[in-house]
């Protein structure tokens, strides 16, 4: 059985992990020069997250911080709450990131530096898993369904932090359809985002000097990037045999966890699917109705992170 893995995120290296395990080494395709995704960026996950994934599949993920305590602040009030709340990973191309820890699981070789075409490459493979960061696949075929535009933009900066603290930031009076949190790497390094729905770039650029002023924090911006994303969820996670995980299918990783979960989910349902003649769209079904980002929980002043 041949089988090809487009792209090096965190869905697809699972799904390789997981074809090693039942005895196929995958052809890996990553038109990078370098394994991971293409947000580098921090990332939050629940303790029953990492536990789930860990006793269920067997993989162990060293993260960078714990995270025992939370701060919101919105509405002219503030909140710190403290916990054994969960995990600080990284995500991304660094050496340490979700991604770099699930390749050096690995056997077999990535092929760096190409891109292949899906729609061509599945007539050369007895299966493809499309594991890219992008939706155009399921749109070419008419299985995306959009439900709305998001825009991100991801600033890191410096400065003086708790590395075991997590920052939320919303005001539905000042920062409309809108929220932003501070995750930091470090004592002195962090990641801001902020998550801004269905506003146009001119708009999300406005809200952006507001928030800024408004957080009025003492740290610097070092570098910010943003991305736009057309959220949606597809009707079907296989077409003929290309089978769609991750981003792809839309999952991408939520605020407050679970997102991690479900990404690697796909990425080993898909093998199994592949592997055990099992049928993928059943296996899915529950994981495609929470795809999508989920929005701003709705008690999080309460810090309840439950869905």
């Amino acid at each position: 059985m041949k089988i090809c893995i487009v792209g090096t995120n965190i869905a697809g290296l699972s799904c390789a992990l997981e074809c090693e395990r039942l005895g196929f080494e995958p052809v890996i395709y990553e038109k990078k020069f370098v394994v991971g995704g293409n947000m580098e960026s921090p990332l939050f996950c629940t303790r029953k997250e990492v536990n789930y994934i860990k006793d269920k599949y067997d993989i162990e993920l060293a993260p960078l911080n714990k995270l025992n305590s939370i701060t919101t602040l919105g509405c002219d009030k503030e909140k710190t709450s403290k916990g054994r709340y969960g995990y600080i990973y990284k995500q991304g191309i660094g050496t340490n990131s979700i991604e770099n820890q699930i390749f050096k699981k690995l056997k077999c070789k990535i092929n760096y530096g190409k891109h292949l075409d899906v729609s061509q490459s599945k007539k050369d493979f007895d299966y493809v898993v499309n594991a890219g960061d992008t939706n155009i696949f399921p749109l070419e075929n008419n299985i995306y369904e959009p439900f709305a535009n998001t825009s991100i933009r991801i600033s890191d900066v410096v400065g003086k932090f708790n590395k075991n603290s997590l920052i939320i930031w919303y005001d539905k009076a000042v920062f409309s359809n809108c929220y932003g949190y501070l995750i930091p790497y470090s004592n002195k390094h962090a990641t801001i985002f902020l998550i801004v729905n269905s506003k146009s770039k001119l708009e999300f650029e406005f809200i952006w000097q507001r928030f800024i002023r408004k957080i009025n924090n003492n740290f610097q911006i070092i570098l910010s990037s943003d991305v736009f994303l057309r959220l949606g969820k597809v009707s079907s996670p296989r077409i003929d045999n290309v089978l769609l995980v991750g981003k792809t299918v839309g999952l991408y990783e939520s605020f407050v966890g679970n997102g991690l979960k479900r990404t690697v989910e796909s990425g080993i349902l898909a093998a199994r699917a592949m592997i055990e003649n099992k049928n993928y769209n059943t296996l899915m079904r529950n994981i495609i109705k929470c795809s999508g980002i989920i929005p701003m929980p709705k008690v999080v002043g309460n810090h309840d992170f439950r869905y």
